[in-house]
C-alpha cells in the first residue's frame, strides 16, 4: 500500500509539474455535445510521382533500358497467363544494378495503369530512350484469367 500512496504523489508531481504557471487554472472541460456519426472519408488518393532525382549515369540508363525491356528480357513475354507481371518482378531483383533504379521502382509502386506509364515513360526519356515497351504493359487492362479445363 505505501508503494501505491508514492505512486499517487509521483503522478501528482508530474502533473503540478507540467502545468504552466502563466496559464489560469483549468476548469472541468464541459461535456461534448453528441454528434451524429459521420462516415468514414475514402482514403487520399496515392501520393503523384516527383521527379526522379537520379543522377543519369550509364548504369543508371541501361538499368532504365533493362526495366523498359523487362518483359522481353524475363522471358514474360512468351507467357499467356496472367503471372508475366510476376515474372517480370522476379527478373528485376537481380538485373537491376543500380540502388537508383531500384528507388525509382519503389517510388512509382503506389501508381497504376497510365499515371505509373507516364511516370516510367518520363524517366526513360530522362535517360534518353524514345520508348519504355514496359510502361505499354502498364497502359494494358490485367488479361482474364484463362478458365481452368
Amino acid at each position: 500500500m505505501k508503494c501505491l500512496g508514492h505512486l499517487v504523489l509521483v503522478a501528482a508531481a508530474l502533473a503540478a509539474g507540467c502545468q504552466d504557471a502563466s496559464a489560469p487554472a483549468a476548469s472541468a472541460p464541459a461535456p461534448a455535445a453528441p454528434q451524429a456519426q459521420q462516415p468514414t472519408p475514402p482514403p487520399p488518393p496515392p501520393p503523384a510521382v516527383a521527379a526522379a532525382k537520379a543522377p543519369v549515369t550509364e548504369v543508371y540508363a541501361a538499368d532504365i533500358q533493362r526495366l523498359c525491356n523487362a518483359v522481353a528480357l524475363s522471358g514474360a513475354a512468351d507467357e499467356v497467363t496472367t503471372d508475366r507481371m510476376f515474372i517480370v518482378a522476379q527478373w528485376l531483383g537481380p538485373n537491376l544494378r543500380t540502388r537508383e533504379s531500384r528507388e525509382f521502382l519503389v517510388h512509382i509502386q503506389p501508381l497504376t495503369g497510365e499515371p505509373k506509364a507516364q511516370a516510367l515513360v518520363a524517366e526513360a526519356r530522362r535517360v534518353g530512350l524514345a520508348d519504355c515497351a514496359l510502361a505499354a504493359e502498364w497502359r494494358q487492362p490485367p488479361p482474364s484469367p484463362i478458365p481452368a479445363p
